[in-house]
């Protein structure tokens, strides 16, 4: 919390380390999956629940990219957690300070508008 909210609970560091896979293995393995670059939304740092819009990624298909914006995406962190099929060995920086590797879970609801 601080001064002008209360004290909270949720999550303050979070490491995922690199897998074996390369992206491209793991985007063909996948078939067809959102690759999420921008997201908006809220999260609940104790149920794990998270709902929100993808303000930029691209909806991956047989080889082809294609842009996605204000998609809706949602379900619970806890859950993907659980359901992770593949992790990249590249990573990429979040946000300016953090790296963590591309990961592709089942179990996200994806809503296109």
């Amino acid at each position: 919390g601080g001064v002008a909210a209360p004290p909270g609970v949720g999550p303050t560091t979070l490491i995922v380390r690199p897998g074996q896979k390369k992206l491209a293995d793991i985007v063909a393995q996948a078939g067809r999956c959102v690759l999420v670059t921008r997201f908006s939304g809220s999260t609940n740092g104790v149920t794990g629940e998270f709902s929100g819009s993808v303000k930029a990624g691209y909806m991956l298909e047989g080889g082809e990219r294609r842009p996605i914006t204000e998609t809706l995406i949602s379900g619970n962190l806890l859950d993907v957690a659980k359901s992770i099929l593949a992790v990249s060995k590249e990573i990429e920086k979040v946000y300016g300070h953090s790296e963590m590797p591309y990961i592709l879970a089942d179990g996200i609801s994806v809503t296109a508008g």
